[in-house]
């Protein structure tokens, strides 16, 4: 049976993103990455470098190349799963250069969010003292909030791993939250979470703050709070639904001065 990348793209869809809560997307980004090739036999025939060139040109950063590059991984794959390749080639990811994560000062922050209407205020401070990703907050459903007194938590759904996770509630989030239940809204407020993206950076464009600053800024900001507080890197870990602790260890410069602080105990 002669496959089309068609075939191909149903059959991963069904059988490996189905029901993903970032299922749009990702079938997105694999529709452009397939559209740079003419049929199955170019997963070996033109590999993934060719596929990674049209990407650069068309101004895709590591990072995201890098993305690709895994669900070009896996269609490869589906495609050795039907019979349409013989192997499934091997790649090698973008080499990123690391950079100290961008976050929010305090005073930046109130200058961003005075800059916004009121329910979308609401949506960028329960990212901030959530630490949540934009796409977990508007995927979030009443059943995910539990009000049990001395149990007053939220359950993610990881958009990364699906994983779930338990968030404990402050109260300026518990008070967010009823406000919008009172309201017939859902957790995320009237907006989609595509709005609150466009919303967000016309925002920040206004604000004129320096840097690269996103909505996932405000996830940044949440996790070197708690650093900054003294908060130790399992615990962020655990609250930012990492895999590996590696990757909260972006975060652990920022504690430096309180190793000062303790180590001073020693001066006579």
């Amino acid at each position: 049976m002669t496959h089309s990348l068609q075939n191909i793209l149903d059959h991963t869809l069904a059988s490996r993103w189905a029901g993903h809560i970032e299922q749009e997307k990702i079938y997105a980004n694999a529709a452009e990455i397939l559209s740079y090739m003419n049929s199955p036999a170019d997963f070996t025939a033109i590999g993934w470098n060719a596929v990674r060139a049209a990407l650069i040109q068309k101004g895709n950063k590591p990072a995201t190349i890098n993305k690709k590059r895994s669900i070009w991984r896996v269609l490869a794959e589906s495609a050795h799963e039907l019979g349409a390749i013989s192997i499934v080639p091997r790649t090698k990811g973008e080499r990123i250069q690391e950079q100290p994560e961008r976050y929010l000062t305090p005073e930046e922050q109130e200058k961003l969010f005075n800059l916004m209407d009121n329910d979308y205020r609401l949506t960028a401070t329960l990212l901030v003292l959530t630490g949540m990703r934009v796409s977990e907050l508007f995927n979030l459903e009443w059943s995910d909030v539990s009000w049990d007194s001395g149990r007053e938590r939220i359950c993610v759904h990881n958009t990364k791993n699906t994983r779930k996770r338990y968030l404990p509630m402050v109260s300026q989030v518990r008070a967010i939250l009823r406000l919008r239940h009172d309201a017939g809204l859902l957790p995320g407020g009237a907006s989609s979470s595509r709005t609150f993206e466009h919303y967000f950076l016309a925002a920040r464009r206004k604000s004129g703050l320096e840097g690269r600053v996103t909505v996932h800024t405000l996830r940044h900001t949440f996790a070197s709070r708690l650093v900054q507080k003294g908060v130790d890197i399992y615990k962020v870990s655990k609250l930012l639904g990492h895999t590996n602790i590696k990757t909260t260890q972006r975060y652990a410069h920022l504690a430096e001065a309180d190793l000062e602080d303790a180590m001073s105990v020693l001066e006579n």
